[in-house]
């Protein structure tokens, strides 16, 4: 089956990265991703995980995948699996998203994709894996993430990213290694936190808003709340009034309505 048969909006942010057009994204197979242990089926894309069926699959003790993919794939060729969180939180340290990976596997062939015992996988992934597998297990308290699992056929030899795993960056390592890469299959789910807000502070909008802004919240203004540290970027603390109290502000008030309209701020 392929990916265009279902929505894959969510992750149309793929399409550039893997050098593609987003109507291409519909070409890629559709994988197959269960969890038979715990019974959890996320072979439909974008589905979205209760927090009891994410319970098993957490973290570095979570679940193995069961991965299949049987459409086009060659005798001869070897394949790469690369699982990743784009919502990861950022590093107030970097201009930019760290640590979304999960799992990296590399040098698997047709026959370990076609596998149906997980078990047998399993053992298979382990052995191949360079990262080893991180199940989704986003921050309590956050909005959905999604997790997004790509298939590569290697038309070249693959390089695997420097430095700890933690740190590498799906990203850079498609375009440290886009010779030799090519998209063959795809799927992603989300996590379903019971909570669907965050604080204002872990959200990415307010560490990219501090980035692009070249600027670093003044001292004085780092001892108000968050919610006036957010103000203060957006605009430049010109229009600020030291006598407004937080709940009352209306700058305040204005500025949460313009970045989140109706999102609830806690």
């Amino acid at each position: 089956m392929t990916s265009s048969q279902h929505d894959l909006s969510p992750v149309n942010f793929l399409a550039p990265i893997l050098s593609l057009r987003e109507e291409d994204l519909g070409t890629l197979s559709i994988l197959s991703v269960a969890y038979p242990a715990a019974n959890v089926d996320v072979s439909t894309p974008g589905k979205t995980l209760a927090p009891a069926e994410l319970v098993p699959l957490k973290g570095a003790a979570g679940l193995l995948p069961h991965v299949r993919c049987s459409a086009g794939l060659k005798d001869d060729a070897s394949y790469h699996l690369a699982f990743f969180d784009p919502d990861a939180p950022e590093d107030p340290t970097k201009n930019g998203p760290f640590g979304d990976w999960q799992w990296l596997v590399l040098g698997l062939t047709k026959g370990d994709l076609t596998n149906d015992d997980p078990g047998d996988q399993a053992k298979t992934f382990v052995a191949n894996q360079v990262m080893a597998h991180d199940g989704p297990n986003p921050p309590a308290g956050e909005a959905k993430h999604r997790y997004v699992l790509v298939l590569f056929e290697g038309v070249g030899e693959v390089s695997k990213p420097a430095g700890a795993p933690k740190s590498w960056l799906f990203k850079k390592f498609v375009d440290e290694n886009k010779s030799s890469l090519r998209p063959v299959g795809l799927n992603f789910s989300s996590q379903n936190s019971k909570r669907e807000t965050m604080p204002i502070y872990r959200t990415g909008l307010y560490k990219s808003l501090r980035f692009e802004n070249k600027k670093f919240i003044d001292p004085e203004v780092q001892k108000k709340s968050i919610m006036c540290q957010l103000c203060s970027l957006v605009l430049n603390s010109e229009e600020c009034s030291e006598n407004d109290k937080e709940d009352d502000c209306y700058l305040v008030k204005q500025v949460m309505l313009r970045l989140f309209g109706h999102m609830k701020i806690v």
